[in-house]
């Protein structure tokens, strides 16, 4: 079973109307920016372990989970308020994959803000469990 879980969570938020209006397309898959010469909302999606098997049937594996990690960059801006950009984006992007792919929010680093490089950040772990699908009519 082979499922692309950041391409599910990319699809589950690039097309909302806040991430477009701050983020656009700057949400990258394992690629963090160069903080120096950013200067816009980035949002870096990045798978954090193996798929792991969570549920058994006879025996087999029956479902993986998958964890995510979502960071969120926002550079000081005379424009907006980038830690309160920084919390909305997150925030936003925590409602979306609950609503879209059921991954709850199971882990927070502590928001951050890089006083040198004027950067605000958020780093958060999402999960979800996924059923192989080849058990699915059997299960349901």
């Amino acid at each position: 079973m082979t499922v692309d879980i950041l391409t599910m969570v990319y699809d589950a938020i690039k097309d909302d109307e806040l991430i477009a209006k701050y983020v656009g397309n700057r949400i990258k898959f394992n690629d963090y920016p160069d903080a120096l010469s950013m200067t816009e909302p980035y949002i870096v999606l990045d798978d954090i372990d193996d798929p792991v098997p969570v549920a058994y049937i006879d025996g087999d594996e029956s479902a993986y989970s998958y964890i995510v990690q979502v960071d969120v960059f926002v550079k000081y801006s005379t424009t907006y308020k980038a830690r309160l950009v920084r919390n909305e984006i997150s925030e936003r992007i925590q409602r979306l994959l609950w609503e879209k792919l059921k991954m709850g929010n199971v882990t927070n680093f502590k928001p951050d803000y890089n006083k040198d490089l004027k950067l605000y950040s958020s780093t958060r772990r999402y999960e979800t469990i996924i059923y192989r699908d080849d058990l699915k009519s059997s299960l349901f």
